[in-house]
């Protein structure tokens, strides 16, 4: 994607994360819809940037430290998402059998490191990739920061 082209997605992104969590005027049901909008935008950008990863691994004229920033961000970002889905299940299903205590104050710091790592490494990610990680750092981290602790 050509640079301009890149910036111009970025911006509307950013945008719409923004309308998506911070529009207070916006009605509460189309508040609700951004909200499921965003989180489905967050996995579309890190299921995209794993399916052009296939891709830019088998590129030889890319430069091995920005494929490894760029396999870096993918999984950063990947588990900035997988974490808190995954500690909220294990957290329902063992929620009968024994006293099990979650911290989610270190759960979602963690995720806000991941993402912040996903974002970095994506804007030094080869070319192919680099929109995918970088935007999905930051779309994953404005969900994990959209998320109100006492809620958990």
């Amino acid at each position: 994607m050509p640079p301009k082209k890149e910036i111009a997605l970025a911006l509307l992104v950013v945008g719409f994360v923004w309308l998506a969590l911070f529009a207070h005027w916006v009605p509460v049901t189309l508040q609700s819809v951004l909200f499921v909008g965003l989180l489905i935008l967050g996995f579309t950008m890190i299921v995209a940037g794993w399916w052009r990863w296939r891709g830019v691994m088998r590129e030889e004229n890319t430069a091995s430290w920005r494929k490894k920033m760029g396999l870096l961000g993918l999984v950063a970002n990947t588990l900035a998402l997988a974490v808190p889905f995954i500690v909220f299940f294990y957290a329902v299903a063992s929620f009968g059998h024994r006293q099990q205590r979650n911290d989610w104050l270190v759960v979602f710091p963690t995720c806000l490191a991941f993402s912040l790592c996903g974002l970095i490494c994506g804007v030094v990610a080869p070319p192919r990739i680099r929109f995918a990680t970088a935007m999905g750092g930051l779309v994953v981290g404005s969900i994990i920061l959209s998320i109100p602790i006492g809620i958990l």
